[in-house]
């Protein structure tokens, strides 16, 4: 019965990670959208491309997350490391203006960096122990008997012995 519970358990983390994800990945969408609006203007057609690209890329994070595929959660992770580059620059140049409210731009924008590499952070431990999991249940499987073993063999002819 014990084993019963901590596959439950283990399956109940794993959920609970994977929201705790979703949540976040949706709020640093938003963030995202935000930034590159503040960042390039509402009325620039890179903007809407941006977002664009943006959006595909969440969704292919999302598929990524649920689909244990790490492949689909890369472009995820170089899109908010580039934005974030594009964010601290244009957050340092705003600084540099003598401007008050420039100062608590700067740290929303730190704290959307924050953000994105708890983000990045969570996303890669949570799939990463979920893959190493799934490796681990793998290898408990018993090797194949010999009566397995007998019904599979061919001679070097290619015929079923």
């Amino acid at each position: 019965m014990a084993g019963f519970k901590s596959i439950n358990q283990t399956k109940m983390s794993s959920y609970r990670s994977r929201v705790a994800i979703v949540l976040l990945l949706i709020v640093n969408y938003g963030n995202s959208v935000i930034l590159t609006l503040e960042a390039f203007g509402s009325e620039s057609h890179l903007t809407f491309l941006i977002i664009l690209f943006n959006s595909f890329v969440v969704i292919c994070t999302l598929y990524g997350i649920y689909s244990y595929k790490l492949v689909f959660i890369t472009p995820n992770v170089i899109s908010k490391v580039s934005l974030s580059s594009a964010a601290l620059f244009y957050g340092l140049q705003m600084a540099e203006t003598s401007d008050y409210s420039s100062v608590f731009h700067l740290l929303w924008i730190l704290l959307s960096v924050c953000l994105f590499i708890w983000e990045i952070h969570a996303m890669f431990s949570a799939t990463f122990g979920i893959i190493k999991e799934l490796n681990h249940k793998a290898n408990l499987k018993p090797p194949p008997s010999y009566n397995q073993k007998e019904n599979v063999l061919i001679d070097s002819r290619g015929t079923i012995e």
